[in-house]
């Protein structure tokens, strides 16, 4: 499917990886696991178990990712009950057109919840209709690459005794659709 979410809307689009990620912890991790530490993804090289050394203090366990781009929200929490959300993230969807396919129908949208204590919200402008999925418009994208703004934002269980951190968190997300074949 060539339908996919990018931090820019002009060719060379930044489109995300798909790929799982959680925040670091001392627990058991198994190699091929993806790790965001801080603002850094780091790849798990040796499967360990606790006590865990911390990402970036030691290469025969840990290598900072560098083909990876998430989505990434920072959340503060001070723990005194209700939630807080983190400031509003800019996407793009991108349908690129193909000789195979020339529109997408019932799309869907859907924020993929990694992290304990956060859930994520789904909106087409930045401003209103907040929500734990979007269904935007039907995509042509038979003569040039549709593009359709997309905004998310991470909101945090600030309970006194939330599993929660201030710190930044990854998205991903589920996206689905009909695709279509190019009109004759």
């Amino acid at each position: 499917m060539s339908l996919k979410l990018s931090k820019t809307n002009t060719v060379e689009y930044d489109y995300l990886s798909s790929y799982a990620i959680e925040n670091w912890s001392d627990k058991s991790w198994n190699a091929g696991d993806y790790v965001l530490h801080g603002a850094t993804v780091y790849h798990c090289e040796q499967t360990h178990t606790p006590p865990s050394p911390e990402p970036g203090t030691d290469a025969a366990y840990w290598v900072v990712e560098e083909n990876v781009n998430f989505a990434i929200a920072s959340v503060t929490v001070d723990k005194t009950g209700g939630t807080k959300t983190s400031a509003n993230v800019h996407l793009y969807l991108i349908a690129e057109g193909t000789v195979d396919i020339g529109s997408y129908e019932g799309i869907l949208i859907t924020p993929i919840t990694d992290h304990a204590g956060i859930t994520w919200e789904v909106s087409p402008n930045g401003t209103d209709s907040w929500d734990s999925s979007l269904y935007p418009a039907n995509m042509d994208c038979s003569s040039e690459d549709a593009i359709i703004d997309v905004y998310f934002r991470a909101v945090a269980n600030n309970a006194f005794d939330t599993p929660v951190e201030t710190k930044n968190y990854a998205a991903r997300f589920r996206i689905e659709a009909e695709e279509h074949p190019p009109a004759i």
